[in-house]
């Protein structure tokens, strides 16, 4: 075998610690050769043209560089002497002074959040165009002592470049090349305009790669079974060049790319990460007394005969750094295990949406919710696959079951995380209508006879007798109280007269004195003197212009509560006439006990002891 090996010119020492690393072997110098490049390309990590230039590099191996460029650094430990106890059965030896070892710089771990949305980078495989979106890559290049360049020439390969002179025009795999000039910074490569015709030229077999390169000739065309690659490297260079068309410098090896469908990072499906919801009914609505809003459920139903044959679904609890979400249904169960999206088997219908959606705002009758409120949602046309109502029987079910998926990016350039909902089974189909059973009729013969709405005319109109506003406040005595039954004071205000409570604390007395000892004749004789069957009886609604004071309210119920204090002191005076000075502290410490105001028990004493011994002073007793 014949092979020529490239080596690179002499050079003089060199001085710094790095350079002397790369010289030390020459091993390395064929392993990691170093090319003369003038410019320095870089490429957009994503869809999209960046917003901004990458910024200026300087050096051709610099330590922080190579630390900007991964976002980070790991922490270098300080390097410290070999004490001699260390190494046992050696002679002792004085230690290395620290400051003949090369100081190294120290780093600091930074965790910086990762930006949103493209930016230039020139590392390999960094840059990953999907065929699925926007197919165009941009690229960025700055210049490095490129005196004498008039335009820049780029390059696409399938293969590797060779990052010297030699036949740099028409390497291996070349696919395409163009021009740009020197000004112009930015350009983009449309990958979608070639790839599909270079995939299916380079094959085993001797297939002719483009730029003249023959690949062995290692199987035959049907002994080929080609591996399902879901994404393709690409390499690019671009190399400033010469009125002449000669590179300056070396043309280097370019930055490699990736094309093709994104790969899965993880993926679990038995594992939900989110929840799948949906409404009782199809779309869901809400009312002031009802409402049917969207909720976690493992079935629900869907009757093809409904002209509404869309149903609403919610994704609750998908992590905010998602990016899409997509909705698959199946005739049968999910398998446990494999068949995964993308590959899931069994499906009919699957959609991806961009989050947030927007389903609420963009379907009209949608008024029960937001997209802020419910920002993962989106309707399933059902009609659109389902079978036919036609063509089911009443109360015959097809079972279809559906869940959701949440896409979100990762760090690295063509892979995604995927997580799922909980499966959902849809119900598909309907009841037979109801069926009435009628006893059967005593007719055996029918006949129809033609009717008509009889012609209407109207005659007079009496308005609609309202209810008085006070009418809850008239009633009637309709049947002769019992003794029981008076539990306040009620007015004739006919004949004045006032009946009080039988079993008040001075009923009995006060009803003693006229002569009625028992119930019974106080049901037979005083009650029917003010609340006979019959009598109208009125309650006054409150006036809320009339407000009383405190004092007044209170002086009001203990003057309804004894009627007047004439007949209090009248009682009090028949129970203490023997041993009033013993009897009367307890009696009045007695009554004011009956004051519902507890703060107000000190000038309901005050009052009744003033009007008492009034009232004693009047009888000619002293107080």
């Amino acid at each position: 075998m014949k092979a020529t090996i490239l080596l690179q010119d002499g050079k003089p020492p060199a001085v710094d610690d790095v350079n002397k690393f790369w010289d030390m072997n020459d091993s390395i110098q064929l392993a990691f050769p170093k090319y003369d490049e003038r410019l320095r390309l870089y490429a957009s990590t994503s869809s999209g043209k960046p917003s901004s230039l990458p910024s200026a590099l300087s050096g051709d191996l610099d330590i922080k560089g190579l630390v900007a460029s991964f976002g980070g650094a790991s922490v270098l430990p300080n390097i410290k002497p070999i004490k001699p106890n260390i190494l046992p059965d050696l002679p002792n030896i004085e230690p290395t002074k620290p400051d003949i070892l090369p100081k190294l710089p120290e780093f600091v771990i930074v965790n910086k959040p990762v930006p949103m949305g493209p930016l230039y980078s020139n590392a390999d495989f960094s840059a990953f165009i999907d065929q699925e979106k926007d197919k165009k890559c941009w690229f960025a290049f700055e210049l490095k002592n490129a005196t004498g360049a008039t335009k820049v020439v780029w390059q696409v390969s399938r293969a590797p470049f060779v990052g010297f002179k030699d036949n740099w025009k028409t390497p291996p795999g070349l696919v395409t090349s163009g021009e740009i000039p020197l000004s112009q910074k930015e350009f983009f490569i449309d990958f979608g305009s070639f790839t599909d015709s270079i995939r299916n030229k380079i094959l085993p077999g001797g297939s002719i790669l483009p730029g003249g390169s023959k690949l062995p000739n290692v199987v035959t065309q049907a002994q080929y079974r080609p591996i399902t690659m879901t994404q393709t490297a690409y390499y690019v260079r671009a190399v400033p060049v010469n009125s002449s068309g000669d590179a300056i410098g070396d043309p280097g090896t370019g930055l490699a790319v990736l094309y093709g469908k994104k790969i899965v990072a993880e993926n679990n499906p038995t594992k939900p990460g989110f929840e799948l919801w949906t409404p009782m009914g199809h779309k869901g609505y809400k009312q002031p007394e009802f409402k049917d809003l969207p909720g976690f459920r493992t079935e629900a139903g869907f009757n093809p005969q409904d002209v509404n044959n869309d149903r609403l679904f919610h994704f609750q609890g998908v992590d905010p750094s998602a990016t899409q979400i997509v909705i698959q249904v199946s005739t049968e169960p999910f398998p446990s295990q494999g068949g995964g999206w993308p590959n899931t088997p069994n499906i009919v219908y699957e959609k991806s949406y961009d989050l947030p959606t927007m389903v609420f705002a963009d379907t009209p009758g949608l008024t029960y919710g937001d997209d802020i409120t419910y920002p993962c949602s989106l309707l399933v046309p059902f009609g659109s696959f389902g079978k036919k109502a036609s063509d089911l029987k009443p109360g015959e079910y097809a079972k279809y079951y559906v869940r959701g998926v949440a896409i979100k990016p990762t760090l690295k350039p063509g892979a995604i995380d995927i997580t799922y909902s909980q499966t959902m089974t849809v119900n598909y189909g309907y009841e037979p209508p109801i069926q009435w059973y009628l006893p059967p009729s005593k007719y055996d013969k029918y006949e129809k006879v033609a009717l008509s709405l009889p012609a209407l005319r109207m005659k007079n109109y009496t308005k609609v007798q309202w209810a008085d506003k006070e009418a809850l406040n008239h009633y009637y005595v309709f049947r002769k109280p019992t003794a029981d039954e008076i539990k306040c004071t009620w007015k004739n205000k006919n004949t004045g007269k006032v009946l009080y409570p039988y079993d008040n604390f001075f009923g009995k007395e006060y009803y003693a004195d006229l002569g009625i000892k028992t119930k019974e004749d106080y049901e037979n004789k005083a009650i029917p003197e003010v609340l006979k069957v019959g009598t109208k009886v009125y309650f006054p609604p409150p006036d809320p212009y009339k407000d009383k004071p405190w004092y007044e309210e209170l002086w009001d119920m203990v003057k309804e509560f004894f009627e007047d204090l004439f007949l209090v002191t009248k009682t009090i005076v028949n129970q203490i006439t023997n041993s009033y000075n013993n009897l009367r502290a307890g009696l009045i410490a007695y009554v004011v006990e009956l004051c519902p105001v507890p703060s107000l028990k000190g000038y309901f004493k005050t009052a009744l002891e003033a009007m008492v011994n009034y009232g004693l002073a009047t009888l000619g007793l002293p107080p």
